[in-house]
């Protein structure tokens, strides 16, 4: 196959996530790699998975379905963005 050009994680608040979605690149090359996506409103439903782009065209990974956490002491205190740890994503030949 054609080298990787670039890789990284596409993520939304709902549905399938593409290219024109929120968009982290990590680099080029296959391999495995993370990245942690911060911001993300608390409670929310979050799709995430893997891509490649190559002279082929992209490739996308399984999509992942993550649920952001609510902190218990939400209540008392103002809201802060949630952090979500996304899975270690592969790109292989």
């Amino acid at each position: 196959g054609a080298p990787v050009t670039e890789r990284g994680i596409v993520w939304k608040l709902g549905g399938i996530p593409t290219l024109a979605d929120n968009r982290v690149s990590l680099g080029t090359g296959i391999g495995s790699f993370t990245d942690t996506i911060t911001g993300l409103p608390q409670g929310a439903t979050v799709y995430a998975r893997a891509y490649a782009i190559n002279s082929g065209g992209v490739a996308y990974g399984n999509n992942e379905i993550f649920q952001t956490k609510i902190p218990f002491s939400h209540l008392a205190e103002p809201e802060q963005p949630a952090r979500m740890q996304v899975l270690l994503f592969s790109v292989c030949r």
